[in-house]
């Protein structure tokens, strides 16, 4: 599971931030928006990675944006 947020974004980052100590387990990736894994990842979900406005959560199978990524984290 990959988390895929706007690095230069200050809520995005400070969300990161956040989940980093709720997940011992490790279970959750990440992957700024800008990285070539996070637009790949964006591609691959058809999102276009330089329209995304969003935290986006990937499962392995299909992305969520906006706050359903949010619940689903």
């Amino acid at each position: 599971m990959i988390v895929v947020f706007d690095g230069v974004c200050h809520l995005c980052s400070a969300s990161v931030r956040f989940l980093l100590p709720r997940d011992p387990k490790r279970v959750l990736r990440y992957a700024t928006m800008q990285s070539p894994a996070g637009r790949q990842i964006l591609v691959r979900a058809g999102l276009d990675p330089d329209a995304v406005e969003s935290f986006v959560f990937y499962d392995g199978q299909r992305c969520y944006t906006h706050s359903l990524a949010g619940i689903r984290v």
